[in-house]
């Protein structure tokens, strides 16, 4: 008998907290929408938009919130507004008790600058999707060029790494910027290391470094790991005994061993 007391009293406490919070709710959708807090993400430390750009993406999109109540303010309809922004990844909005719409914004991160041919300019995010330039910053990450034909794609979320086999070898290039960059980025040494990928005519990647040889011979990216190996060991036993300045370039492309050339 005192199991079952227990049992209701807990039920009738189940029971007092979501006829509480079911009225908190009302409350808190029938007031009016006093305005829009905007928290930027800056994990990355990026500045491709800031708090007022996003307020202007919500107004010029016709979305009404200021003295409208929040219960009739479309959320998914602000998301989807926030998110045609091509530096932007992905948006968040929520009621806040006090009356504010909350907009948290994750913007794209960029791996790296592709220029191509026609010297049009854009980026690969982490993700593998290209993503404009943009007029108010400029990332600070390596830059490709060369023989590159891609033109930037206005559909941001194209991944590069989706290639079929009918597709083009330059195609299957843009692919590969992609992983060696994502592998660069994730390496402390490379990220500090790699300053610029030159494609060359037969699509082999030459990396040229901030400090040492003036130019590496990466080829293809069969056995990318091995050769970052290779790199690694270069930089931390070769060079510093043989000095910084004594080769004028490094080629990874042979099995087992490296090249260098001297000055």
């Amino acid at each position: 008998m005192k199991v079952l007391k227990n049992i209701y009293f807990e039920l009738l406490i189940v029971l007092y907290l979501a006829v509480v919070l079911s009225f908190v709710e009302t409350q808190r959708l029938s007031v009016p929408c006093r305005g829009i807090a905007v928290e930027i993400d800056k994990e990355p430390p990026h500045d491709f938009i800031d708090q007022e750009e996003v307020r202007k993406m919500i107004a010029n999109k016709g979305v009404k919130t200021k003295g409208v109540l929040l219960e009739s303010i479309n959320i998914l309809k602000l998301e989807k507004a926030i998110n045609l922004n091509p530096s932007i990844e992905r948006s968040d909005v929520h009621r806040e008790l006090n009356g504010s719409l909350c907009v948290t914004v994750k913007q794209r991160n960029p791996i790296l600058r592709v220029m191509n041919q026609m010297n049009i300019s854009y980026y690969i995010d982490e993700k593998g999707a290209m993503m404009p330039l943009s007029d108010r910053y400029a990332a600070r990450v390596p830059i490709a060029n060369g023989f590159i034909l891609n033109p930037y794609i206005s559909k941001y979320y194209r991944d590069v790494t989706k290639i079929s086999p009918g597709d083009t070898i330059n195609k299957a290039v843009l692919r590969d910027l992609y992983l060696l960059s994502k592998y660069i980025n994730q390496n402390a040494f490379l990220q500090s290391l790699v300053e610029q990928i030159f494609v060359t005519e037969d699509y082999d990647f030459v990396l040229v470094p901030k400090i040492g040889p003036s130019t590496i011979m990466f080829g293809t990216m069969d056995d990318y790991e091995e050769k970052c190996k290779k790199l690694w060991i270069m930089y931390k036993e070769a060079l510093p005994l043989g000095g910084w300045d004594k080769y004028a370039s490094i080629d990874l492309q042979f099995k087992n061993q490296v090249v260098c050339t001297k000055k």
